[in-house]
């Protein structure tokens, strides 16, 4: 039975053809500061590059950092941990436990992805990311903000597990110039005995959509499966007539791994030599090709 495969979309980006890297995306990258505070001396505080917080503020009023550079990561070194400091309440005062970027980018993204994990300690607690795409009017100069992508936890996950958060746009005529990332830990009421919620993030980027590939009218790829996925060892890919199978990663770039043809429609990848992270299987039978994600732990 034929196959007609109407948009089919491949992702992509301006720079790398599948998706664009958000500065100091992995969190690797911290900067020291020093303040110095009356009767105290000297203080230090870290912030990651390329990020706003309230550190600085919450450092001259003696209260916790709200943003941290955590050791629990998902790949790397460190990940960003946004949490409600334990003297927060008592101390009375107002500190944003937020953390905010703002990325250019030259084309509409269709997703916010990465990684995360999450403690929360109250029930009312509200834990996430909220990204806002910008538009700036090239007579005014003025800002709107013509789409949205929200991830909003609910409950713990206490192991790093991949993320995707759609835009949902209200305008398709408007360019969009940049995109504002909000990583927040608010508490809604009053300080937890259990201690205090927080979200970790690690190795976040934007997914792209492209033209729409018209591939009329062949017999190729009908039905396809990739196990296991998540995945550290072999994956399993079966579908129907495999021509050719590629790697890549999420840089557009295509990664060199073993493969073994098991038959026509079963073909054996070995990812164990891959970093953790996500990967794309290309997959071509006859006139059809097929991208789909794969994650790498």
């Amino acid at each position: 039975m034929k196959k007609n495969l109407l948009n089919l979309f491949i992702l992509t980006s301006s720079i790398s053809g599948f998706s664009q890297s958000i500065p100091n995306n992995g969190f690797e990258a911290w900067t020291t500061k020093t303040i110095v505070l009356p009767a105290i001396g000297t203080v230090n505080y870290q912030e990651p590059e390329n990020w706003i917080t309230a550190n600085k503020t919450a450092t001259t009023l003696g209260i916790e950092n709200p943003v941290i550079k955590s050791t629990e990561n998902y790949k790397g070194n460190f990940s960003l941990q946004v949490r409600i400091p334990d003297n927060l309440i008592l101390t009375g005062s107002s500190i944003e436990p937020v953390a905010t970027t703002t990325i250019k980018v030259k084309n509409r993204p269709m997703s916010l992805d990465g990684f995360y994990k999450a403690s929360l300690k109250g029930f009312k607690d509200s834990i996430g990311i909220m990204a806002s795409a910008i538009h700036v009017d090239p007579l005014t100069k003025l800002k709107s903000v013509v789409g949205n992508a929200f991830f909003l936890i609910d409950k713990t996950k206490p192991n790093f597990t991949d993320f995707s958060s759609d835009f949902i746009y209200s305008s398709n005529s408007l360019i969009v110039d940049s995109v504002l990332i909000t990583v927040f830990s608010a508490n809604l009421k009053k300080a937890n005995k259990s201690g205090q919620s927080s979200i970790w993030l690690d190795d976040l980027f934007f997914q792209y959509r492209s033209t729409v590939l018209n591939i009329d009218d062949n017999e190729g790829l009908i039905e396809t499966s990739i196990a296991p996925n998540p995945a550290n060892g072999i994956v399993t890919v079966k579908t129907d007539n495999i021509s050719k199978i590629e790697v890549i990663d999420s840089e557009g770039i295509e990664t060199k791994i073993n493969q073994r043809n098991i038959n026509q429609n079963t073909i054996e990848l070995d990812v164990t030599g891959l970093q953790a992270g996500i990967y794309f299987v290309k997959i071509s039978a006859d006139n059809s090709q097929l991208l789909r994600k794969l994650v790498v732990q």
